[in-house]
């Protein structure tokens, strides 16, 4: 659900991980710009999604939000307090998720595509082991890099 207060977070947490994009989009990475990403990449679903919080005590300081499948849960987004960020707050999140894959059930935990040396997707290959599914479309192992 979204609120004033996650709105700000987001704001926070887009502008310090993804301020590249900022030089060259123009009026549609405004605030309300910005927000729209988060709506459509967070907030709008197909009923199968759900929404953890992580707090300090009262204070939000990182939510995600995660798909429910048959089986699995997988991983859309996360979005934490930059002023927590040497706390390692995605790695925070990534554990959660797992134990909220295991309360409920659910079997695996899909953290989505791994691309190794893109240091905004490089930190999956410290989740491991974990499958792949190879070009030919079988599933295999991953034994995980030192990303």
């Amino acid at each position: 659900m979204r609120t004033a207060e996650k709105d700000a977070l987001y704001l926070r947490y887009y502008r310090s991980r993804h301020d590249e994009w900022n030089c060259c989009r123009g009026d549609d990475y405004d605030d309300a710009g910005v927000l729209g990403i988060m709506q459509s990449q967070m907030m709008e679903n197909n009923g199968n999604t759900r929404e953890l919080e992580f707090r300090d005590g009262n204070q939000l300081v990182g939510f995600s939000t995660v798909d429910y499948g048959r089986h699995a849960l997988s991983a859309v987004y996360t979005a934490f307090d930059p002023a927590y960020g040497r706390r390692a707050p995605g790695v925070f999140a990534v554990l959660a998720m797992i134990d909220y894959a295991r309360a409920n059930g659910f079997r695996w935990l899909y953290l989505g595509f791994l691309i190794e040396d893109h240091p905004k997707m490089g930190y999956k290959a410290r989740y491991a082991p974990g499958e792949y599914l190879d070009e030919t479309t079988v599933w295999r192992i991953y034994h995980g890099t030192n990303a």
